[in-house]
Protein backbone atom coordinates (compact mmCIF):
# COMPACT_ATOMS: atom_id res chain seq x y z
CA UNK A 1 0.00 0.00 0.00
CA UNK A 2 1.63 3.45 -1.35
CA UNK A 3 0.96 6.21 1.71
CA UNK A 4 1.45 10.03 0.58
CA UNK A 5 2.86 11.60 3.68
CA UNK A 6 1.24 14.96 5.14
CA UNK A 7 4.92 16.43 4.76
CA UNK A 8 7.03 16.88 1.46
CA UNK A 9 10.11 13.63 1.51
CA UNK A 10 11.88 12.67 -0.99
CA UNK A 11 12.78 9.29 -1.55
CA UNK A 12 15.32 8.25 -4.88
CA UNK A 13 12.91 7.44 -7.57
CA UNK A 14 9.87 9.53 -6.45
CA UNK A 15 8.87 13.13 -7.01
CA UNK A 16 8.81 14.89 -3.77
CA UNK A 17 5.48 15.85 -2.99
CA UNK A 18 3.01 16.26 -0.20
CA UNK A 19 -0.53 15.27 0.27
CA UNK A 20 -1.88 18.51 0.29
CA UNK A 21 -0.77 19.11 -2.71
CA UNK A 22 -2.67 17.17 -4.47
CA UNK A 23 -6.27 18.48 -2.89
CA UNK A 24 -7.91 20.78 -5.21
CA UNK A 25 -7.43 23.19 -3.28
CA UNK A 26 -6.14 26.29 -6.01
CA UNK A 27 -4.22 28.43 -4.34
CA UNK A 28 -6.15 28.48 -0.57
CA UNK A 29 -4.00 26.48 1.89
CA UNK A 30 -2.70 29.56 3.79
CA UNK A 31 -6.53 30.38 3.76
CA UNK A 32 -7.22 27.10 5.14
CA UNK A 33 -4.45 27.04 7.75
CA UNK A 34 -5.03 30.79 8.71
CA UNK A 35 -9.17 29.58 9.26
CA UNK A 36 -8.15 26.51 10.93
CA UNK A 37 -5.64 28.68 13.73
CA UNK A 38 -8.34 30.96 14.47
CA UNK A 39 -10.73 28.31 15.38
CA UNK A 40 -7.99 26.17 16.78
CA UNK A 41 -7.53 29.75 19.03
CA UNK A 42 -10.92 30.71 20.01
CA UNK A 43 -11.85 26.84 20.76
CA UNK A 44 -9.13 27.85 23.36
CA UNK A 45 -9.91 30.65 25.12
CA UNK A 46 -13.88 28.97 25.24
CA UNK A 47 -12.54 26.30 26.93
CA UNK A 48 -10.46 27.66 29.03
CA UNK A 49 -7.27 25.99 27.78
CA UNK A 50 -5.38 28.70 26.42
CA UNK A 51 -4.40 32.20 27.64
CA UNK A 52 -6.26 35.21 26.24
CA UNK A 53 -3.36 37.18 25.28
CA UNK A 54 -1.68 33.82 23.58
CA UNK A 55 -4.81 33.09 21.47
CA UNK A 56 -5.21 36.70 20.26
CA UNK A 57 -1.66 36.40 19.36
CA UNK A 58 -2.35 33.55 17.29
CA UNK A 59 -5.00 35.29 15.81
CA UNK A 60 -2.89 37.98 14.64
CA UNK A 61 -0.73 35.77 13.00
CA UNK A 62 -3.61 34.37 11.56
CA UNK A 63 -4.93 37.23 10.07
CA UNK A 64 -1.02 38.46 8.90
CA UNK A 65 -0.25 35.45 7.18
CA UNK A 66 -3.21 35.95 5.03
CA UNK A 67 -2.55 39.39 3.97
CA UNK A 68 0.69 37.82 2.87
CA UNK A 69 -0.81 35.16 1.08
CA UNK A 70 -3.06 37.82 -0.75
CA UNK A 71 -0.49 40.19 -1.19
CA UNK A 72 1.96 37.11 -2.84
CA UNK A 73 -1.42 35.75 -5.48
CA UNK A 74 -2.06 39.48 -6.15
CA UNK A 75 1.78 39.77 -7.18
CA UNK A 76 1.91 36.46 -9.27
CA UNK A 77 -1.48 37.64 -10.89
CA UNK A 78 0.16 40.73 -12.05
Amino acid sequence: MDVTPLYIISVPGKEAGSMLDKLPLNGKKTYVVAAVTVIYAVSGILLGDMDTTYALSMIAGALGLTTIGHKIDKSNTN
